[in-house]
């Protein structure tokens, strides 16, 4: 007969109850968590734009909205932070010969494109050879220093550069993987993919209606997790005012748009909108036609330059949100002087040198009859520019210079860059990580990049240099002499970096300006709380 010991039975029996115990709290907890989560799913993000983008393939896809689409309906091997930290995605690692040269890349072998096909290494090849046969300089200068993209095995693709480079494998970024076979007869070309694209990411194309809306839609196989929004729907509204009018009422929650001194005042009040303030890694400058007989004296960009008062442009164009930067990095990012020279009366003085005088008495100096008159294009739709404008306006007027602007389709910009038709154009560049190189060097003047036509080897040189560097300190003192060339070349009047301001309907959860990701990285993170509204 067997007989159970009194104390290990009573061991047992406290044991099981204990056990049995937190059993039943995990399971209450993992209701509860699962509860707390699935809460989180669902819902509409509306959101409102102004600029319809031609397309939305990413081997060809230039516009601002156009790319920040294609981040969330794309990915690309790996993701940037906007402090320049480099993190998988595609790739779940790589590696890197001693030598520098060979790069390595295993992908994640859980990816399926929104059509349901795997993603794998051949698609990566495609894309990459793809582009290191377009005609497109920006991609060009990505892949310039790739000499060949080999296939190691369907998950395993290797990149063999020709010289060792320090921002190789951020370059790869701004690369969203496409589908070979969708693209393989033509990577560029096809019209019903690039109207309804189809990638890898947490988001994808439900529907675009030119002129009206972009639709997107939850990509519930999403291989790092499911975004927590059903759908993300983009209205398009040309007019500024509708825009936070429809703000206000609730019925968008945020706006991919420029927000003026005037509408950061109207709109903080509202009790239902938060208002996020986010660095934006871009320059605003006036660059001149450096091929423009009107600038070949540096003394009539040197007076331009000093004639404009930044601080005046910041505090009233910008309503005080922005500093001044005085070249082609961000502010802050290297030891220089953070004014520009701002001396009105020298100017004047140089002009006069020059032999202009207001003859006819009408406030615009002329020489030979011949007024000093100059004009300067933006980008239409531009409201910050426009406001920004009417006070360089005014500041050149005071020493008689007269400007006339126009406001045209950002295509036609680029079109007039590539022939050279035009005199100043109100621009703005990207100084993430070495953006700037793209925007100033002698080699994008052929593609159109370089909108002032800005040439100078010492200077192109020092950019290849520092592309090529990863040392922080050596990098410093690259960037230091890059600008102190550019300072002595008066290669365009340097303005201004702003914040952008980020309007959010208060029900919009999980959005964090603080953390180290770009909103689009966020956007799989968005929820809402009150999901009646459609």
């Amino acid at each position: 007969m067997y007989h159970q010991h009194p104390v290990k039975n009573g061991f047992f029996r406290v044991t099981s109850i204990i056990f049995k115990s937190i059993i039943f709290i995990l399971i209450c907890n993992s209701i509860i968590t699962t509860q707390s989560l699935s809460s989180n799913y669902g819902g509409t993000l509306k959101i409102a734009y102004k600029d319809e983008p031609p397309s939305l393939n990413p081997l060809i896809e230039m516009s601002t909205i156009g790319a920040t689409l294609n981040n969330i309906i794309f990915d690309g091997l790996i993701t940037l932070t906007p402090s320049g930290r480099v993190l998988p995605r595609l790739a779940k690692k790589w590696s890197v010969s001693d030598d520098g040269l060979a790069w390595t890349f295993y992908l994640n072998k859980n990816v399926k494109f929104h059509d349901g096909v795997k993603l794998k290494a051949e698609d990566v090849k495609f894309t990459y050879d793809s582009l290191l046969k377009s005609r497109d300089f920006k991609w060009k200068t990505v892949f310039k220093n790739v000499s060949s993209i080999e296939i190691i095995d369907d998950y395993t693709v290797r990149v063999k550069l020709k010289a060792p480079s320090s921002n190789f494998l951020s370059g790869l970024y701004y690369i969203g993987v496409v589908p070979k076979h969708i693209l393989e007869k033509d990577p560029y070309n096809n019209i019903e993919f690039n109207r309804k694209p189809i990638g890898t990411g947490p988001f994808k194309l439900e529907s675009w209606k030119s002129g009206k809306e972009i639709l997107l839609s939850a990509n519930d196989k999403y291989f790092r997790g499911r975004p927590y929004l059903d759908q993300i729907r983009l209205l398009r509204i040309s007019d500024s005012s509708d825009i936070w009018r429809q703000l206000e009422l609730g019925k968008i929650d945020t706006a991919y748009n420029e927000m003026t001194a005037e509408d950061f005042q109207l709109l903080k009040r509202s009790p239902i909108i938060s208002i996020y303030s986010i660095k934006d890694y871009m320059n605003y400058a006036i660059t001149f036609n450096l091929k423009n007989k009107k600038f070949h004296d540096e003394r009539i960009r040197i007076a331009l330059s000093a004639a404009i008062d930044r601080k005046e442009i910041i505090d009233k164009g910008l309503g005080g949100n922005g500093d001044e930067c005085n070249g082609v990095f961000s502010p802050g990012s290297i030891d220089s002087p953070s004014k520009n020279q701002y001396d009105p009366e020298m100017s004047l003085e140089l002009l006069h040198k020059m032999g202009y005088r207001d003859t006819d008495k009408d406030g615009i100096l002329d020489r030979n009859g011949k007024k000093l008159s100059f004009n300067i294009l933006f980008d239409s739709n531009n409201i910050l520019k426009k406001d920004v404008i009417l006070i360089i306006q005014k500041q050149l007027m005071e020493i008689g210079v007269e400007i006339t602007a126009k406001e045209v389709p950002v295509p036609e910009i680029f079109s007039r860059v590539l022939v050279g038709n035009y005199e100043l154009i109100f621009s703005n560049f990207s100084t993430y990580l070495d953006m700037s190189a793209l925007s100033w060097n002698t080699e994008s003047i052929r593609a159109g990049y370089n909108l002032s036509y800005y040439s100078n080897p010492k200077v192109d040189a020092l950019f290849e240099k520092l592309m090529a560097t990863g040392d922080p300190n050596r990098r410093k003192v690259i960037m230091t002499l890059i600008q102190k060339q550019m300072t002595l070349d008066v290669a365009g009047i340097f303005l201004f970096t702003r914040y952008n301001l980020v309007p959010m309907n208060k029900r919009i959860h999980g959005f964090n300006p603080a953390s180290d990701q770009f909103i689009w990285e966020m956007a799989r993170k968005f929820y809402i709380q009150d999901k009646k509204r459609k």
